[in-house]
């Protein structure tokens, strides 16, 4: 499988929707350590090395109290 994921692959693997991750683009989700960013958004790739370490909790302690409560949720 491939490292680097379109924004609508990265909803399917992580079983979330892209407009999820859309949204958390910034919040939950950072610049040069899980997605990386083009000016034109159609080339936006997101890292699954990284998706993979967000998923199993790793940066849980990273998060701000409002974002581990919407962690939590999707575990």
């Amino acid at each position: 499988m491939k490292r680097y994921l379109k924004t609508l692959e990265a909803a399917e693997y992580l079983s979330v929707s892209k407009s999820f991750l859309e949204k958390n683009m910034g919040p939950l989700f950072k610049q040069g350590s899980h997605y990386y960013q083009h000016n034109d958004a159609r080339l936006t790739r997101w890292d699954m090395h990284a998706l993979d370490g967000w998923i199993q909790g790793l940066e849980i302690a990273k998060l701000s109290s409002e974002n581990s409560e919407i962690l939590q949720q999707l575990l």
